[in-house]
């Protein structure tokens, strides 16, 4: 059975837009853009929750099932558990997905510039190596055993390949 629930605009008055980006057990985590300027916001609510804002920045958020999210903050990779906000990676990187071990996957610039998806595993940054000739690479999700989707690619050219790593 699905219901049909609405999340209150938190910016009444202004015009904005909600972008929900993940659903996990009861809390979604979303974003709010300002038309017309203004920093965005994003947020995690429940319908037993208040709305909570959260200090992360940009649409690349992700979220367990514990509540714990995941993405950038002052353009380094960070994690926000109950309340916290700490810093996970090096200044360029962002954090996409998180799974419930606390498994951590993103990207980060690279040596030469280019992306580099890395997994942050009790606090150890890996790097995800590329598979072909395409030189960035991005961790997009993980799931419980610790397998990463994503892609290698070449940025502005329209060129990828989905790609999975195994850990081991």
């Amino acid at each position: 059975m699905w219901w049909e629930r609405s999340v209150t605009d938190p910016c009444a008055g202004r015009s904005t837009r909600i972008c929900l980006r993940r659903v996990r057990s009861i809390q979604i985590v979303g974003l709010v853009s300002y038309m017309g300027g203004g920093s965005d916001s994003s947020f995690v609510w429940s319908p037993i929750a208040a709305l909570e804002k959260l200090p992360l920045e940009g649409e690349l958020l992700g979220m367990n099932n514990q509540g714990v999210v995941v993405g950038s903050f002052s353009d380094q990779a960070a994690l926000w558990v109950g309340g916290s906000l700490q810093a996970i990676g090096p200044t360029g990187s962002v954090a996409r997905a998180v799974n419930d071990a606390r498994i951590i996957v993103g990207e980060l610039k690279g040596p030469v510039g280019q992306a580099l998806g890395f997994v942050l595993i009790e606090g150890m940054l890996l790097a995800l190596d590329p598979f072909s000739f395409l030189e960035n690479t991005r961790g997009r999700s993980v799931n419980e055993a610790g397998v990463v989707v994503g892609e290698n690619y070449i940025p502005d050219a329209g060129v990828s390949d989905a790609s999975y790593w195994i850990p081991g």
